[in-house]
C-alpha cells in the first residue's frame, strides 16, 4: 500500500515538471502568473480619425501598433493583468483630426486593470466636441467616442 502511494506521487511528480513551466532556482525568469484585459476603441465620429502617436505602460508583449482609426472603426488593446490586488496602467495617445486634416485635439486613454482583470477601469481625455462611453461585454471593456450632439 506504502509503495503504490509513493509510486503516484512520484507519476505526479513528473508530470507536474514536465507539464509546468519548470525554472531553475536562482534564474532571472518571472515566475508570476500574468493574463490580459481587452480594451476596445469604437469611433462612432461621423468626421474624426484617431491617429496614435504615443503607447506607454503594461500592454500585452509586443503592444500596440502604430494605427488611424477611421470613423466607424476599431482598435483593440489588451493590457497585461496581474494576480491578487497588483494594479498594472498603460496608456493610448492620438492626435485627432477632421477627415479633411485639420486637428482638433488630442485623445488619451488610460487603462487600469487589478486583480487578474477583474477589475477594470477606464480614464478618456477627449476634445469637448466628443463624447465618450464605456461598456463591458463578455469581459471585454469597449469605449464608444461619439460627436457630441448640437446644443438645442
Amino acid at each position: 500500500m506504502q509503495l503504490g502511494l509513493v509510486l503516484v506521487l512520484f507519476i505526479l511528480l513528473v508530470i507536474v515538471t514536465c507539464v509546468g513551466n519548470y525554472i531553475v532556482p536562482g534564474s532571472k525568469e518571472d515566475a508570476t502568473i500574468t493574463g490580459s484585459k481587452g480594451f476596445i476603441m469604437q469611433n462612432r465620429t461621423s468626421n474624426y480619425n484617431f491617429v496614435s502617436t504615443a503607447f506607454s505602460g503594461d500592454f500585452e508583449s509586443p503592444g500596440p501598433s502604430a494605427n488611424i482609426v477611421t470613423p466607424g472603426g476599431n482598435y483593440r488593446f489588451e493590457v497585461v493583468a496581474k494576480p491578487f490586488y497588483q494594479t498594472t496602467r498603460a496608456v493610448a495617445q492620438y492626435a485627432v483630426y477632421t477627415t479633411e486634416g485639420r486637428t482638433i485635439g488630442a485623445l488619451s486613454l488610460t487603462f487600469e486593470t487589478r486583480n487578474s482583470g477583474l477589475d477594470a477601469r477606464l480614464l478618456v481625455g477627449k476634445p469637448i466636441s466628443m463624447t465618450s462611453e464605456a461598456s463591458n461585454y463578455k469581459g471585454v471593456i469597449y469605449v464608444t467616442l461619439g460627436d457630441k450632439p448640437p446644443s438645442a
